[in-house]
């Protein structure tokens, strides 16, 4: 009795409002529509592995913006990864995606993008496993050639390579301008300055280069059905990494010959044009030749089993990251340098870095760095605040070696300026030498810049800081 009322009413109600009921009925039906496509859209295991990367790619935005973007070699990473992916069957890497969450929990713990980096590459590729694209060692090789970390340690290290590049191409160049002088990384030649900076296209194409040695690689794979192997990938970085210096050392003999100084159409267009002609052409002729020590690839048509649920665990640890994991704390931990010059007025940001002055020095005193994190090198600070650098180079000062160089800004007198690290018993200029030291157990190293429009009284002050420390 009582449900008949009640469905008398409902036909009441019906009969009274059809606008209304009509309205209801199509969105009932629109949700049913939309649940119906979804269902549909994750049937598919191939599907939902794809979705659940899209969604690690949208997590992990956040700190990939937080740490300056996609760089170009990343780029190139997003477009070669297809050329290098091959359809053999089913074959879920799970070693791949514990080592994915391994270098997720290495970030939450130290903060090192680069441990992000690679345990969201790591994570891409367990997940394309899972799928009917797998992986192979080149996918894994654009991981490690594309990590910040590869590009940071050359910027560093670069210098003794510059300085034999400049070098070589002074004495190739001495046969035509036999009154040209090297000084550092610096050519002059009648009164001009030519400077070969870690920006140079040539030596800063290196990660680029090695990405084309890999797509190389692939395309020459994927045409013969085959893959390289260990020792041809490694060799082909080897040849990528010659071509690359040889194509630098052949860019500042034009520059200097052209006198194409930087930031001209000309200094770019050398740059370009000795990339593709001295490293692109001949990797993709070398992949060619290479093509006949490739093995060939057996092709299997398995079926897809289930979704691993590693995947959404590591989802949510990505999600972690990004927006909860703000501070190295270990890095936080460590106390900063001590340093007491009288006359000097003193002062201290908010990220740790202290700054001394007064008429003639600018003294910084930037914090520790942990030794598997990146330093506070000066050159990215003053290039951030508009200045160029040049004139490089290793300077003895009372027993220690010193990095030396200018800076120089549009409206500005120029600077001198040296740097070191120290912990305030030991100084040195090796990235290796503090690094391991603090592995050991030393006490951190910090960096110090000093500065000033003299070089006599920059240097003098240097000596005297060196003194008290």
């Amino acid at each position: 009795m009582q449900y008949r009322h009640i469905r008398q009413l409902a036909l009441n109600f019906c009969l009274n409002h059809t606008c209304l009921c009509e309205k209801i009925l199509k969105f009932v039906g629109a949700v049913a529509d939309l649940t119906t496509g979804i269902s549909r859209l994750f049937s598919n295991l191939n599907d939902r592995v794809f979705w659940i990367l899209l969604l690690m790619a949208l997590t992990a935005a956040p700190v990939i913006h937080k740490y300056g973007g996609l760089r170009f070699e990343q780029v190139l990473f997003l477009m070669v990864l297809p050329f290098t992916l091959r359809r053999q069957g089913i074959k879920f890497e799970r070693l791949s995606l514990i080592w994915a969450i391994l270098f997720i929990l290495l970030y939450y713990l130290l903060h090192v993008y680069s441990a992000f980096y690679i345990g969201l590459g790591l994570a891409v590729m367990a997940g394309l496993s899972a799928t009917a694209y797998q992986p192979t060692r080149l996918s894994y090789m654009l991981i490690a050639i594309t990590t910040p970390a590869l590009q940071y340690l050359f910027q560093v290290f670069s210098f003794t390579i510059r300085l034999q590049l400049t070098n070589l191409a002074g004495m190739v160049l001495k046969w035509f301008y036999p009154a040209i002088e090297m000084a550092g990384n610096c050519l002059v030649l009648k009164g001009v300055n030519y400077t070969i900076a870690p920006e140079c296209l040539g030596l800063n194409m290196l990660s680029s280069a090695l990405v084309m040695a890999v797509f190389a690689l692939a395309f020459w794979g994927k045409r013969y059905q085959s893959q390289a192997g260990l020792p041809v990938i490694v060799l082909f970085a080897l040849v990528a990494f010659t071509l690359v210096s040889a194509g630098n050392v052949v860019r500042i003999i034009l520059t200097v010959m052209f006198s194409a100084m930087p930031d001209t159409l000309m200094h770019e267009l050398i740059g370009l044009l000795v990339f593709i002609i001295n490293t692109c052409l001949p990797l993709l002729l070398l992949g060619a030749w290479a093509s006949r020590f490739f093995k060939l690839e057996a092709t299997q048509n398995l079926q897809p089993k289930k979704l691993p649920m590693l995947l959404t665990v590591l989802l949510v640890m990505l999600t972690g990251g990004a927006y909860f994991i703000d501070n190295n704390q270990v890095q936080e931990a460590q106390a900063p340098l001590e340093l007491n010059i009288i006359g000097m007025q003193q002062s201290c940001s908010t990220d740790g870095v202290v700054k001394m002055t007064n008429d003639e020095v600018l003294i910084y005193l930037k914090p520790p760095a942990f030794f598997l994190g990146s330093d506070h090198h000066p050159f990215i600070c003053w290039r951030a605040s508009g200045y160029h650098i040049k004139n490089e180079n290793v300077s003895q000062v009372a027993g220690h070696e010193v990095y030396t160089f200018e800076i120089e800004k549009d409206g500005e007198a120029p600077l001198y300026s040296c740097w070191w690290y120290s912990n305030g018993k030991r100084h040195t200029c090796s990235q290796l030498q503090w690094r391991l030291a603090s592995l050991k157990g030393d006490k951190p190293y910090s960096v110090v810049n000093v500065s000033a429009n003299d070089k006599d009284r920059c240097l003098q002050m240097v000596e005297e800081i060196l003194t008290l420390l």
